[in-house]
């Protein structure tokens, strides 16, 4: 389909996926003389009183690593990393295997540091800021518009425009109508859990039969609080991987990743 003039797109899902989507699609939109209106909808965001309206509550798990590849895409876009959202510069990594372990020196020219995705662990602080909620932040002073709220289902009309059923943060539900549905919810998404049935995967289902989940793998991800002194002692600017396992303990990739005063640590394999 060909997006005209008035046409409104509906992303679920804002974290980092659907806010670069909504910053791509706008400057396309730009570029190409056309007025599009573009919402983002998000269970995680709580509306609030001030002149800023909204915050971006909780947090995805996530090693928190941003690559040089993602921050000369942001750069494509006029975004650039505030110092309030990068926690860590790197100038190594570090790869240790079963046998050896040697570093990885950053080239001058190439940027990789390291963030929180939102508001967690608690204890950063009321003011504590994420890389969520930054590009969330980019997109709406882009001209996007955002809807707290959680889509449980989605379908098409008569017209085969999409249509989507959204519970609001009140309770109610409401009912989207929309020219173009983009799916950003993550890999998580798609991870069902006997608690909770995914009933907006269900219903996608039906349009698309055909459609397989990604494959994933189990992981375990946490933050320690060694302190700014161990961390710049032992691990002053320095991203560690590593990238062995053992009979017993079936890692296929761990990453120690230092965040100011922080430490999280990501763990992938079938032992997680």
């Amino acid at each position: 389909m060909i997006l005209e003039d008035n046409n409104r797109v509906h992303i679920v899902g804002a974290g980092p996926a659907g806010s670069f989507f909504a910053l791509c699609l706008l400057d396309q939109a730009e570029k190409a003389g056309k007025k599009i209106e573009i919402t983002l909808i998000d269970r995680r965001i709580a509306e609030e009183a001030g002149p800023r309206s909204w915050t971006f509550k909780g947090c995805n798990f996530c090693a928190g690593v941003i690559s040089p590849r993602l921050c000369r895409s942001l750069e494509k876009f006029g975004v650039t990393l505030p110092q309030t959202v990068i926690s860590q510069e790197f100038t190594h990594v570090w790869i240790h295997g079963m046998w050896k372990n040697f570093p990885l020196k950053v080239p001058p020219n190439q940027h990789l540091c390291s963030v929180f995705r939102g508001s967690l662990p608690p204890d950063r602080g009321p003011e504590a800021s994420g890389l969520d909620e930054f590009l969330l932040e980019q997109a709406l002073n882009s001209g996007a518009l955002l809807l707290p709220g959680r889509v449980e289902s989605i379908r098409y009309r008569a017209d085969q425009r999409p249509q989507l059923d959204v519970r609001l943060p009140s309770g109610r539900n409401r009912t989207v109508d929309t020219d173009l549905a983009c799916l950003a919810t993550g890999v998580n998404f798609f991870r069902r859990t006997p608690f909770e049935k995914n009933s907006l995967f269900e219903s996608y289902r039906t349009l698309n039969p055909d459609f397989q989940p990604p494959p994933v793998r189990p992981a375990l991800v946490t933050e320690l609080k060694p302190g700014k002194a161990f961390l710049k002692k032992y691990m002053d600017k320095e991203l560690h991987l590593i990238v062995s396992g053992s009979d017993k303990l079936l890692i296929d990739h761990a990453a120690l990743v230092p965040k100011g005063d922080m430490l999280t640590i990501a763990l992938t394999g079938k032992s997680i």
